[in-house]
């Protein structure tokens, strides 16, 4: 459509410019001609213009697919995202709104469905606090006692501590204090203490 316009503009400059007429007229007419075809210069360039669609939160594919049809291209790259299922857009470079030329290249941020574990917020931590920690990224907590020596009720190991698919279990071990061995009751004292009587009698 903007092609035929500026085809039009063009012959309407070209008539204007080539009609027999005085000096004047033909001043006049060769600065109409320029102000037509100076008009369908932007217009041109206005065309090859197109704004960037919001395509956070789309699958992958329909937001390829929505890409294209705006005349654009994508560049995927696959990120680990808290909360984000896998195939999910997170993101997008440049961002929506944004004026690009026709067959520009959009970068799209991919979740790949798992997400990291972070080392802070969990070790240390009571078991509440970094149960709450791994609800936030989209996961499972399990509570699992185990001794130790550090402070009773607190995390001390992760299980799995790197990443995690979205919405899988991870198991927090919590600090217990290792039992108390039992004393040696006095009747045991006093029959140990016997026992030694008995060896110097026989001595």
């Amino acid at each position: 459509m903007y092609i035929y316009r500026f085809a039009i503009l063009v012959v309407l400059a070209a008539a204007i410019a080539s009609r027999p007429r005085s000096r004047r007229f033909q001043a006049i007419g060769a600065m109409a001609a320029l102000i037509l075809l100076g008009g369908a210069g932007v217009m041109a360039m206005q065309n090859d213009e197109v704004t960037i669609p919001d395509i956070v939160g789309k699958q992958q594919t329909a937001a390829q697919l929505l890409l294209t049809e705006d005349g654009l291209t994508a560049t995927v790259k696959i990120v680990n995202a808290p909360g984000k299922q896998v195939g999910i857009v997170v993101s997008q470079t440049p961002v929506a709104g944004t004026a690009i030329r026709n067959g520009g290249s959009i970068t799209l941020g991919v979740a790949t469905g798992l997400v990291d574990i972070p080392d802070e917020g969990l070790i240390g931590e009571t078991y509440e606090v970094a149960a709450a920690q791994l609800e936030k990224l989209g996961l499972k907590p399990v509570e699992e006692s185990t001794e130790s020596t550090e402070q009773s009720g607190t995390v001390v190991d992760v299980d799995p501590g790197a990443t995690a698919q979205i919405g899988s279990e991870v198991t927090l071990r919590v600090a217990v204090a290792a039992p108390a061995r039992p004393s040696r009751s006095e009747p045991d004292k006093v029959k140990s203490k016997g026992h030694g009587n008995d060896k110097d009698k026989d001595d």
